[in-house]
């Protein structure tokens, strides 16, 4: 591949990395991870859950018990958002400095996984085993349970940080020889 074709390619990656690091910090201030529909004749309507508030179709309000494996899901979530918006700076400094290619090739790399399992923790924990426990108050007449975009985000994202990590991984400086790692 070209050079400049590559570092085009390299800047566009992190550019859409730092602005899906925003969108996830925006998502800790908003309920859109979990929607769940709830009929009380004679309306029905929907509340949206996040990682740290909840909206009830009137007005947001933070948690005030949550169960161990929603802590849990807390905790992954800022681990996630942190270890994404990091994961860009570290990137751009291992593609720019050759000694850094390799730690921080690893470090975004592995920033991959701590996304991977929010969603996955998110997606099994949250939905399969915990929302009986967690919103025994709302589960009277709900009829359904859906998991938000916000998921779907985030394989996406951790599908571009994964492409951004191989991309530092592979870069060859000037001097070095051309092999591939």
């Amino acid at each position: 591949m070209n050079i400049t074709l590559f570092r085009a390619v390299v800047i566009i990656a992190n550019i859409v990395t730092l602005m899906s690091s925003a969108l996830m910090i925006i998502t800790t201030t908003s309920p859109y991870m979990f929607m769940v529909t709830i009929s009380r004749p004679p309306n029905s309507y929907t509340a949206y859950f996040g990682a740290f508030f909840w909206y009830d179709g009137y007005h947001y309000q933070l948690y005030e018990r949550v169960t161990v494996g929603f802590r849990f899901i807390q905790v992954i979530f800022v681990f996630a958002t942190l270890a994404a918006y990091v994961s860009s700076f570290v990137a751009l400094v291992g593609y720019l400095k050759k000694e850094y290619k390799k730690p921080a090739g690893i470090f975004v790399l592995g920033s991959c996984n701590i996304d991977i399992g929010f969603s996955h923790t998110s997606g099994n924990i949250f939905v399969c085993i915990y929302v009986p426990a967690f919103i025994k108050t709302l589960t009277i007449n709900s009829e359904t349970l859906t998991p938000g975009r916000f998921l779907s985000f985030v394989w996406t994202v951790t599908a571009l940080y994964a492409s951004l990590g191989a991309m530092v991984r592979v870069h060859k400086f000037d001097d070095q020889e051309k092999t591939l790692l």
